[in-house]
């Protein structure tokens, strides 16, 4: 008889792991801010029940914060996600692709407000900030040239 892997006893465990399975299919869909709204609360709930930090939950996270447009928490997610386990390439690719999907955001929505800079700190705190988000945020700090005006319209609700 192989022994019982410890997560297994965890009660309510079961019913987690199908939640977090409706948040992938919602996704998947397109309804990505109710998969958003059902992921936090997974999350809270594993939290208020004392379950150790899952790298899956938040590359969840990561990924559907994404593709909601709101990418401080993608990225903060993402990061959670790498420092959990630097070794997964799923949280390693999807920090790729976030990383690229902010950096095109503050690039192409400049000048930023407050979330844009906050976006930007974050970024460069995690050597994520892009050459040429660098030289925007450089040019803007130094009083020379103002940034330019956004050329995609509406930035998404990351930088807002």
């Amino acid at each position: 008889q192989m022994p019982k892997v410890p997560g297994s006893r965890v009660p309510g465990r079961s019913d987690l792991i199908a939640r977090l399975a409706k948040v992938r299919e919602l996704s998947q869909s397109g309804s990505n801010a109710e998969a958003l709204v059902l992921a936090n609360s997974i999350a809270a709930e594993a939290a208020t029940r004392g379950l150790a930090p899952s790298i899956h939950l938040e590359w969840v996270l990561a990924v559907v914060s994404d593709r909601e447009g709101i990418l401080e928490e993608a990225v903060r997610h993402c990061v959670n996600a790498v420092e959990m386990d630097p070794l997964d390439p799923a949280a390693d690719n999807s920090m790729d692709i976030i990383a690229h999907h902010a950096n095109d955001v503050l690039v192409y929505s400049a000048p930023w407000g407050a979330r844009g800079w906050a976006l930007f700190k974050l970024m460069t705190e995690n050597g994520l900030a892009s050459e040429a988000v660098q030289g925007l945020a450089d040019e803007a700090s130094s009083g020379g040239a103002p940034m330019p005006t956004a050329i995609f319209g509406t930035a998404t609700r990351g930088v807002a």
